[in-house]
């Protein structure tokens, strides 16, 4: 189903079933969204990953997803040498990530060079590394809400009241009006 792990990480294109069973592996997994979505529980943390918010899993780290209808997902397999310590103690802390538009982009074009949903060598050997690189990158927002515009942009057409938002942005609806 993957591709074995490189010096400079792994990419596979998946789909995720209803009820996937909790699991645990020995390296660094990002999940990211190309079209769809499923719940995924890491550590004990629930969230909703789509293509506007990613998922990282650490070594060791107990997780479980569920897919719902008609999804495909980028995986991201590497070492931890390969993200690096910090960047994976930062990101263990965080779990559920906004996908930078330069990670869309990427993954956009992994999912566009991959017939039949089998990632090619070539795309992997020249992809992965990029992928570690920007997921890696410590990033400042310039604004707590961000994120949540970030989201907002990759799911057009869907309904976001304040109180979905508010929400999302762990703020109160009064806040977000503000």
């Amino acid at each position: 189903m993957s591709s074995p792990i490189l010096s400079q990480g792994a990419l596979s294109l998946r789909r995720y079933g209803a009820g996937g069973a909790p699991h645990r592996h020995d390296h660094v997994q990002v999940v990211i969204g190309v079209h769809g979505q499923i719940d995924l529980e890491v550590e004990g943390r629930g969230g909703r990953v789509d293509n506007g918010l990613a998922a990282f899993i650490a070594p060791g780290s107990p997780h479980a997803q569920s897919g719902n209808g008609h999804n495909q997902f980028l995986v991201l397999d590497c070492t931890l040498a390969d993200m690096g310590d910090d960047a994976v103690e930062r990101l263990r802390r965080q779990t559920f990530l906004p996908v930078p538009a330069a990670v869309r982009r990427l993954v956009e074009f992994v999912q566009l060079a991959s017939p039949a949903s089998q990632v090619p060598e070539t795309v992997i050997r020249h992809c992965a590394p990029l992928l570690i690189d920007a997921l890696a990158a410590e990033r400042r927002p310039t604004s707590r809400l961000d994120p949540l515009l970030r989201r907002i942009g990759a799911t057009p057409g869907e309904a976001w009241p304040a109180a979905r938002m508010a929400v999302e942005a762990g703020l109160s609806v009064s806040r977000v009006h503000a």
